[in-house]
């Protein structure tokens, strides 16, 4: 698992471009992503996790004008999302037909998206121009990861790993993304994070 620094940024957007799997900082934790549209990569996130494949990952986008290619933004909805975004605010909405996501990024015709408020994470997303999965980066069942040696101590010696990870210091330790599911008029909270979303007329 190779050490990268936010200063390599380019070096981690091209690793994600050839199918890598990578650790990187969120505006909650460290997560662990790929490109979101990759099957084969994705498939590498839930080995490495050892997270069931009925469990959907979410993702972030490269921007709220991307949304519409994966989710339905009804006008409720987009106006959740032009208020919170970029923000630890997770959408879970009905996906687009013509959606390239992975399969495995979706639960039942759904999809978990939001644009992350990260300077590092929006700018992988920017930089593959395709969403990125944002599963936490711990191994299933296991906490939140916010500090490098514990990235070091989940993945470095173990054979399934990811191919690298940014290097940003320790991290805040704040609670993870709010994820609300849209209706047609309202919302309903599946995970109450750090964000208190209310509602917007």
């Amino acid at each position: 698992m190779k050490r990268l620094t936010v200063d390599d940024l380019a070096e981690a957007i091209q690793l994600l471009k050839d199918g890598g799997v990578l650790v990187y900082p969120t505006e909650t934790s460290y997560g662990l992503g790929c490109d979101a549209t990759n099957v084969e990569a994705v498939e590498r996130i839930f080995a490495i996790k050892g997270r069931a494949e009925a469990k959907a990952l979410s993702v972030i986008l490269p921007s709220l004008a991307e949304a519409t290619k994966y989710i339905y933004l009804r006008t409720y909805s987009s106006r959740l999302a032009q208020h919170y975004w970029p923000g630890p605010l997770t959408l879970v909405a009905e996906r687009q037909p013509a959606s390239i996501l992975s399969p495995l990024c979706a639960n039942k015709n759904r999809h978990a998206v939001r644009v992350s408020s990260s300077k590092v994470a929006s700018a992988l997303a920017l930089g593959l121009g395709l969403p990125v999965v944002a599963t936490s980066a711990n191994a299933s069942g296991a906490a939140d990861i916010y500090k490098v040696a514990d990235i070091l101590a989940t993945y470095g010696e173990v054979e399934n790993q990811p191919d690298a990870y940014i290097d940003a210091g320790d991290l805040p330790v704040v609670p993870p993304s709010t994820i609300i599911e849209l209706g047609q008029e309202g919302f309903k909270v599946l995970r109450q994070g750090g964000l208190v979303v209310r509602p917007v007329w």
